[in-house]
């Protein structure tokens, strides 16, 4: 588990559950929807009624193992991304975790003009609008942890993916291909043991610290400086 779950658990309890579960089902399926999208605009999508059903983008173990740990990986959806230059391939395999880094983009916004509304109506940071403020933050965790997650170079993996693209593509082995059929459970052991933190974790604290101090500017900057002077 993250140290981040660890942490909301730890001060909200296990109520928080409720949250974690939207927030990463909209996660998977913004990751690979946008890959799917991009497949399709790069006409190597297998099959173009993927967007029907966004159950195609959740495997269910990876689901519940996102949910439990902070960690997940979506369905991509079948592509002949053969026949693309390596540019088209790297842009296929970044277009999930750039989705997710707009999205919480978006969301941060959306959370700013909450929080206008809060300060020009003089409510405090308490009840209903405490609530929608956890929910927010850990949306936009959650969608850079998916972002960060997913190009991280471990087989099947996307970064994996491009680092595969760029350098060694037409490189074919039984050991490698051993390997890379592994992938998610050489994943998972890393999870567990803990091994990821500092290429995952610490990096999207990182990015989210930013993000959120860009919301406050944000803030500040239509309502003249109020949401420092309340010093939320």
């Amino acid at each position: 588990m993250t140290l981040y779950y660890q942490s909301i658990y730890y001060q909200l309890g296990w109520t928080t559950i409720l949250y974690i579960i939207p927030c990463v089902f909209i996660a998977m399926v913004c990751h690979e929807y946008f890959k799917a999208r991009t497949a399709k605009a790069l006409g190597c999508l297998v099959d173009e009624n993927v967007y029907k059903n966004p159950l195609k983008f959740i495997p269910v173990f990876g689901y519940i193992f996102g949910v439990l740990s902070g960690y997940c990986w979506g369905k991509a959806q079948p592509a002949n991304v053969d026949r693309l230059s390596k540019g088209k391939k790297v842009l296929y395999y970044f277009s999930g975790s750039i989705a997710n880094i707009a999205l919480a983009v978006i969301a941060s916004v959306l959370q700013a003009l909450v929080f206008v509304v809060m300060l020009y109506a003089s409510a405090e940071l308490e009840g209903i609008w405490d609530d929608i403020h956890f929910a927010f933050n850990l949306f936009v965790w959650i969608q850079l942890f998916m972002a960060i997650t997913q190009i991280l170079p471990i087989p099947t993996f996307s970064g994996y993916a491009i680092i595969k693209t760029l350098f060694f593509q037409n490189v074919r082995n039984k050991t490698l291909d051993k390997i890379e059929s592994n992938g998610k459970w050489i994943f998972i052991v890393l999870v567990l043991l803990g091994l990821l933190y500092y290429v995952s974790e610490l990096p999207v604290g990182f990015a989210f610290e930013w993000l959120y101090a860009g919301m406050t500017k944000l803030v500040d900057l239509i309502t003249g400086g109020l949401f420092t002077q309340a010093g939320w």
